[in-house]
């Protein structure tokens, strides 16, 4: 999804975490190989569908795993920004101390 790939697939348990039939993609009932053809057969001759459900995915896959957005919610969660307006900023200026510190060398 998040290369823009539009997924259709059979509904089967691990599908469902970011499949949902209709916002994402197509789910197929399991096995059913004649509503797999047919619903692929649709997506092909129906650009505007396959355009509107390629770009939910891939804000359904931005939203979950952006790098910076999951920061941002870890952050939250731990409450790291209330010391200063740019959580981001002081996690590295933090870091990077560690990091210092980790190396320093005493005689």
């Amino acid at each position: 999804m998040h290369c823009g790939c539009v997924l259709v697939a059979f509904d089967v348990l691990g599908n469902r975490e970011y499949l949902y039939n209709g916002w994402t993609g197509r789910m197929i009932p399991k096995a059913d190989l004649d509503e797999l053809w047919h619903t692929i057969e649709h997506l092909m001759n129906n650009e505007s569908e396959k355009e509107r459900l390629r770009a939910n995915g891939q804000n359904l896959i931005k939203a979950l795993f952006d790098e910076r957005g999951k920061f941002e919610q870890i952050t939250e969660f731990l409450n790291l920004n209330g010391a200063s307006g740019d959580a981001w900023g002081e996690l590295e200026h933090t870091q990077g101390t560690k990091h210092r510190q980790s190396r320093t060398i005493t005689n």
